[in-house]
């Protein structure tokens, strides 16, 4: 009988396997395991002798030749192996921060000032210098407990017209090291937002040069396509792709809304700097100016806001309205009206819903470029089934935001089979239906009816 060889535990391995044995999860648990810990030298040792691993080095290497880059600083530097091959391509003024104590003294030992935290900075112990040309942050954010304050931090290293290397790894989620409270995070944003552009990529790592002009404050247009769009809606985007205020995402193929939806958002928020974005349907004929007018009253309320169109069936709009509450459409110059939920096919939405909205939700399939949130993930709520925007509503409702509907915006037909208030107008035999305004009244909030309840006082949610 031939004796079963088991293969030699890895590195990686025994590094999570004491990771899980101390199983650290406040604050300064997390910083004594990466201060002590008797495996990780090990883990870095094997990973920088990986193929790939060692062409992200010479990729560094290469492009502070191009760049003309004259000092370094490399953030959780290891065992040094990035910032020694920078020193071998001549760089000579190098700072380096470790927190693990051995690695630290290793890496100093070689001449390279190594200090164990940022926050040596500004203290009797300051780095050599205020900035860098180059500054090195290598799969370090997803192990940390606040990746937006120590990328903060970092942009503050960062000589004027320098640059920042960065790999972040939160997509990677088997390895229990990056913290699942990290899942689906990207520092793209918030780089974005201090006036940093992307340079250069090579694989996963990404040059990102600071610059002294800051983003326009401008809104994004999410527009969900799943095979095509209408003519008429492609006529409307023309003038606003046109205008140069936008950034247009746009995703096809996916023929689950609720899935899509999110999928749009979670990329908006990772990837743009802008503060509001907007949702359109593939078939909404629209005037830009409305749509800069829904974008401006969400910026103002930093909530949600809307423009009304109506069902298909000519039954109504397709929103809800609060009880006791008359709105008249189509009427210009009404003020804005706060509804119960809305539909998204004209809906702006300000960054802070999606803010506080994020820490509500699980990951999705975080292992696919950072995955998403489900946002509009339809859910039953007091016997009432609340489709992809209404549940994305009652989600907002829930954390304190507002839903303001502009009535006076007029929306055009929708699909060959839908409508618009001047078809409605014409069925009600209004004589002047493209310039008619109707009224919506609701009395009571409807509401499904139940077992027990007398079907002559309830009224079936529309």
């Amino acid at each position: 009988m031939t004796a079963l060889v088991r293969p030699e535990k890895t590195a990686r391995l025994t590094l999570e396997d004491e990771w899980y044995a101390r199983a650290p999860r406040d604050p300064e648990a997390i910083a004594a395991f990466y201060r002590d810990n008797t495996t990780l030298a090990d883990d870095l040792l094997e990973w920088h002798s990986l193929p790939w691993r060692q062409e992200r080095t010479q990729a560094l290497v290469q492009f502070a030749r191009e760049h003309g880059v004259q000092s370094v600083l490399d953030v959780g530097c290891g065992m040094g192996q990035d910032i020694l091959a920078l020193r071998r391509a001549g760089i000579r003024s190098l700072t380096a921060v470790e927190p693990h104590d051995e690695m630290r003294e290793r890496v100093a030992a070689y001449g390279i000032p190594c200090f164990d935290s940022l926050e040596r900075q500004g203290t009797e112990f300051d780095f050599p210098q205020t900035t860098y040309d180059l500054v090195l942050c290598i799969d370090v954010l997803e192990h940390l407990l606040d990746p937006d304050a120590f990328l903060d931090a970092l942009m503050a290293l960062v000589a004027p017209g320098g640059h920042l290397a960065e790999v972040t790894a939160t997509e990677d989620v088997g390895d229990p090291l990056h913290l699942k409270r990290n899942w689906g995070w990207k520092p793209d944003h918030r780089l974005l937002r201090a006036g940093f552009v992307r340079v250069a990529t090579h694989g996963s790592l990404t040059f990102w040069q600071q610059t002294d002009t800051l983003p326009l404050t401008q809104q994004s247009l999410l527009l969900m396509v799943y095979r095509d769009l209408t003519a008429q809606t492609f006529s409307a985007l023309t003038p606003l792709i046109a205008s140069g205020k936008w950034w247009l995402l746009t995703l096809s193929g996916d023929g689950l809304i609720s899935r899509v939806r999110s999928r749009a958002v979670s990329e908006w928020w990772r990837k743009s700097p802008d503060d509001v974005f907007m949702i359109l349907d593939d078939d909404v004929t629209f005037d830009l100016k409305d749509a800069e007018r829904v974008c401006q009253r969400a910026r103002e309320t930093r909530g949600i806001a809307c423009g009304g169109y109506i069902k298909g069936d000519l039954k109504g709009p397709a929103l809800r309205f609060f009880p006791h509450t008359t709105v008249v459409m189509g009427r210009p110059g009404d003020p804005p009206v706060e509804v119960e939920y809305a539909a998204t096919g004209f809906m702006a939405v300000h960054r802070d819903v999606i803010a506080k909205l994020i820490p509500t939700l699980p990951v999705c399939s975080p292992q696919d470029e950072g995955g998403f949130w489900p946002f509009f993930q339809p859910f039953v709520k007091d016997h009432d089934y609340l489709s992809e925007d209404y549940a994305f509503c009652q989600r907002a409702l829930e954390l304190g935001f507002t839903i303001d509907l502009l009535p006076d915006i007029r929306l055009g037909p929708m699909k060959l089979f839908s409508a618009d208030l001047t078809m409605m107008a014409r069925q009600l035999g209004n004589p002047e239906p493209e310039s008619a305004a109707i009224a919506f009244h609701v009395d009571e909030r409807p509401r499904t009816l139940l077992d027990g309840d007398d079907p002559n006082r309830a009224e079936a949610r529309r």
